[in-house]
Order: structure tokens, then sequence, then C-alpha cells
């Protein structure tokens, strides 16, 4: 099977940092693109998650209004709120292009998740922070 998404789109607020319980690092953003339907232009905004030393550089140059683009996976999960179920979608990133201008001189231009954070977001993709 074949799951890859590719979003290029601005970040809605800064970052957010949380651990694992395996004390992996994991950074949540939400990402809007615009999309033209006829005449009609929308925003729709997409929640990532990264992990790992990738999520550490998400963490430390990215920021609100700041331009990236997402390589990643579809993760589809189900929660339950208020005796209704409801389904969410996140993009779990495999790659993050910084396309703004930098903030230092030494961030780099893309960060990918090294293998040990694929296996982390494989085991924690069941849950959600």
């Amino acid at each position: 099977m074949f799951n890859r998404t590719v979003i290029i789109g601005r970040l809605g607020q800064d970052p957010e940092v949380a651990k694992t319980a395996n004390n992996t690092e994991v950074v949540t953003f939400s990402l809007a693109d615009h999309v033209k339907i006829g005449e009609r232009e929308e925003t729709q905004w997409h929640k990532i998650k990264t992990y790992g030393k990738q999520a550490s550089a998400c963490s430390r140059f990215l920021a609100k209004g700041d331009l990236c683009c997402v390589e990643g996976r579809l993760d589809t999960h189900s929660y339950e709120k208020d005796g209704v179920t409801h389904k969410a979608q996140t993009i779990i990133a495999e790659r993050v292009i910084f396309l703004s201008p930098k903030r230092q001189a030494n961030a780099p231009a893309t960060v990918s998740a090294d293998e040990n954070d694929i296996a982390e977001q494989s085991e924690t993709s069941s849950n959600s922070l």
C-alpha cells in the first residue's frame, strides 16, 4: 500500500512540544493550505506530528506564520468525546522542509526522520498526544 501526503503551508501557531513514555520528543503543529474551489477560496488545516531529532529541529526553527513543506503519511484514528465517536487525521512527518527565511544561520533547510524516530512513530501512532 502507498500512504504519502505532501503539504505546503503556514504554521497556525508555534509548535507544541511533548514527550512520549519512552522520553522521545514529540512536536505537533497545525499547517494551513489554501484551496481554490471554483471562485471560492478556503483554508484547510492539517495536524502535523514529528518525533525525535526531527521534532527537536522543528521546535527550534519553526514558529507561527512560517512556511514549510511536510512530507509524511496520513494516520487516521478514532476517539470518543461526550459519548460520540469522532475520527481525526494527523500527518506523521517523515520530512520537513523549512521554506521561510532562516531565523538562525545554523538552521537546516530540511530535516528527516531517522530510523529510530520512524520506529517510535509506529509504536505511538495509535496514541494521540
